[in-house]
């Protein structure tokens, strides 16, 4: 049984400095090689998977960059269109309040025409008015002066009428003392006339 093992043992040995000198062997043989040729591994599953998602990232950014500037020409699309819709909104907001404030002021300017139109008249009116009413009072009084005026003609042409009737009197009382004198005269003269025919 002894001798059994250490025939195993020396095997194993055996194989065991063969297989170290052939691999010194192949080492020195390689290192010749290495220094001219370098020998790439061939790809592993996950040197091929690596690549594999690195492309499908790469796919995926570009798509991502390409909607961004599709996005970004879209935003800049609709600003423009925004801005025009309302630019052309507000110019037209803008024409109608014009519109509507050029008939505002002709309103206003004509009811202002009226109010002065209707100013005048009520002030021509309230002047007739006072005109009419300063007639009124001119020919009350006028009428007020008339009725003593009429008592004080009256008076005068009953005086002058008086004055008239004393002046025929007293011509008439003339003529009679005339009439008297002369009588007495042509008696003195008829009383002289006799005295002288005696």
């Amino acid at each position: 049984m002894a001798e059994e093992e250490d025939d195993d043992m020396s095997e194993m040995t055996g194989t065991d400095e063969g297989t170290e000198s052939g691999t010194e062997g192949e080492d020195s043989e390689g290192g010749s090689s290495k220094t001219a040729e370098v020998r790439i591994p061939p790809p592993t599953e996950l040197h091929n998977s690596a690549l594999f998602m690195a492309k499908y990232l790469d796919q995926k950014l570009d798509k991502l960059f390409a909607a961004t500037e599709k996005i970004n020409v879209d935003i800049v699309e609709m600003e423009k269109r925004i801005m025009a819709d309302i630019s052309t909104k507000m110019q037209a907001n803008h024409e109608a309040l014009t519109v509507r404030i050029t008939a505002l002021e002709n309103l206003t300017l004509e009811h202002g025409v009226k109010l002065q139109q209707q100013e005048s008249k009520g002030a021509q009116q309230a002047h007739q008015l006072d005109d009419l009413q300063n007639q009124e009072g001119q020919e009350g009084a006028v009428k007020g002066t008339e009725t003593p005026g009429g008592t004080d003609s009256e008076a005068s042409a009953g005086t002058g009428e008086g004055t008239e009737s004393e002046a025929g009197t007293e011509s008439e009382a003339g003529t009679e003392s005339e009439a008297t004198e002369g009588e007495s005269t042509e008696g003195e003269e008829t009383e002289g006339e006799e005295e002288e025919v005696a």
